[in-house]
């Protein structure tokens, strides 16, 4: 999902779930990647499109969000969003901060949130925005890699994403 749609689909979670995705694949909403290839892409209500990029076919992707739907539990909620994702405005920032999952927003931006990261030394060479989340440290780990899910995960959202970053993975 693109941010707005991701965000849209977060703040209204019980509602979303209960729909079935529609094809429109072929409308004007389909984006066309660098290859030129194309895929199929589902709509949720009447504002979130979903991009099914690793589906061959929209059947096949509907029954997979179908399936795995079912297994969202709303009490054992994380969430991750980053800047790469195209969320870089104020009011998209906020409105991920005040979600009511435990949360961590990666970005190259001083956001004053605890749950905010910033990861400056991540952008992609040559770029003044974008961060590079799949860039190879000398460690061999990327920078998700790097990052102590399983203490923040067993946390239950008790310690934010800062606090695990330096190193203060103890309740």
């Amino acid at each position: 999902m693109y941010a707005e749609d991701y965000l849209e689909f977060l703040e209204n979670l019980p509602y979303y779930l209960t729909l079935d995705p529609v094809d429109v694949s072929g409308s004007s909403r389909q984006p066309r990647q660098k290859t030129g290839f194309r895929y199929p892409l589902g709509l949720l209500g009447d504002k979130v499109t979903l991009h099914f990029s690793h589906d061959k076919t929209f059947a096949e992707a509907r029954e997979k969000w179908n399936r795995r739907k079912t297994r969202v539990n709303t009490d054992e909620l994380y969430v991750v969003m980053s800047a790469t994702q195209g969320c870089c405005n104020v009011s998209q920032v906020k409105r991920f901060m005040r979600l009511p999952y435990p949360k961590i927003f990666f970005t190259n931006r001083n956001i004053n949130h605890p749950d905010a990261v910033n990861l400056d030394r991540f952008r992609r060479p040559r770029s003044k925005s974008a961060l590079n989340l799949f860039h190879v440290e000398k460690n061999g780990k990327r920078l998700f890699e790097n990052f102590d899910w399983a203490a923040w995960l067993n946390s239950h959202g008790e310690l934010h994403a800062r606090d695990i970053l330096q190193g203060k993975t103890s309740l």
